[in-house]
């Protein structure tokens, strides 16, 4: 998916409002970092521990607790909020 489709998903659903203090754009130190390995990341969250999910143009990349870190394609990754998180849309409980 190009990034200005994901951009325009992300704006429309206040992702950077949401995600307040936590968002991380394209000129954030943990963007930049991914960026140097050559994975071509957009946007994201971090939060004050370090751990963070941020987008990119393959996959999601993500770090835990213990400090692992990981991807996921963006196939897998868009099959998990469908059938978990987008079903309890706005409706949900928050």
């Amino acid at each position: 998916m190009k990034f200005t489709i994901i951009e325009a998903r992300a704006r429309r659903s206040k992702f950077d409002e949401l995600a307040g203090s936590c968002y991380r754009d394209n000129n954030s130190q943990i963007v930049e970092d991914l960026n140097k390995q050559n994975k071509k990341v957009y946007f994201g969250i971090q939060d004050e521990g370090g751990m963070y999910t941020v987008i990119g143009e393959k996959s999601v990349y993500f770090s835990v607790v213990s400090g692992q870190e990981g991807e996921i394609p963006n196939s897998d990754f868009l099959g998990v909020l469908q059938k978990n998180a987008m079903k309890v849309g706005k409706g949900g409980e928050q």
